[in-house]
């Protein structure tokens, strides 16, 4: 029993240890700034698709979270398009869609 014991313990620790790397790479890959990069390459290959399934089986296995992500991607990624996903122009990073979001909003 005590084998047993002993290789459960290992590998869980490899699962943990193997998460925490793909959660790094993912950050550095996909969400280096907490919001998806602009990666038509990323897109096409499915990363992204790959990456929330990886998070998710990280955290069921009893990983870390992807603790990583902007707090409304992760309110998008839990929630879609709804009325109580609350976004401003400040979750926006680049400058010039900033300010054209603040044009369209001061307009109507």
């Amino acid at each position: 029993m005590e084998k047993f014991f002993f290789h459960f313990l290992l590998f869980q620790w490899d699962l943990k240890f193997f998460f925490s790397e793909v959660l790094k790479e993912i950050k550095g890959r996909l969400f280096a700034t907490g919001v998806p990069t602009a990666s038509t390459a990323a897109l096409a290959d499915n990363e992204l698709l790959y990456a929330r399934n990886l998070m998710a089986a990280s955290i069921l296995q009893g990983g870390t979270a992807p603790c990583f992500l902007k707090t409304w991607v992760y309110d998008y990624m839990i929630m879609g398009l709804s009325e109580a996903l609350e976004l401003s122009t400040d979750d926006i990073t680049a400058s010039e869609m900033k300010n054209f979001v603040e044009k369209v909003r001061t307009s109507t």
